[in-house]
């Protein structure tokens, strides 16, 4: 019976060492993601954590992930913001006088009320009235 414990507390390790030595042996592909997690950010050197910043928090402040820092730079022309929950992001969106229609899915139903449609995008779809951008409802 005590032989069966040590087997299956060798087994558990065991497959915990080889776990950790699969990821040891691929931080170079870590490196090379644009969105990475907690832990693989933990697992980084701190070279390599440089070139990271956080990208997603949750209320209590921790970070959810980490971004590349070249890649922030490609998106919302290099303002490295750190995106906060969903209200704060609502909150930023209602500030605008125009917004792109993912802008606008964001919105709870009662702010959507306060844009309509400013531009149609005709060109895409010719019978439809689908949406390019919305403007504020004075």
């Amino acid at each position: 019976m005590v032989e069966d414990n040590f087997k299956l507390k060798y087994i558990k390790y065991k497959k915990k060492y080889i776990e950790l030595k699969k990821i040891q042996n691929n931080l170079d592909n870590i490196g090379k993601k644009i969105i990475i997690l907690p832990n693989e950010y933990n697992m980084l050197g701190t070279d390599d954590k440089k070139n990271f910043s956080i990208y997603e928090i949750d209320k209590s402040s921790n970070p959810i992930s980490y971004i590349k820092n070249e890649y922030i730079n490609t998106i919302e022309g290099g303002n490295n913001n750190i995106l906060y929950p969903i209200q704060n992001q609502e909150d930023n969106v209602i500030k605008k006088n125009i917004i792109t229609p993912d802008e606008y899915y964001l919105l709870s139903d009662s702010n959507k009320s306060k844009f309509e449609i400013h531009e149609s995008d005709y060109m895409k779809f010719p019978n439809r009235v689908v949406p390019k951008n919305y403007i504020k409802i004075n």
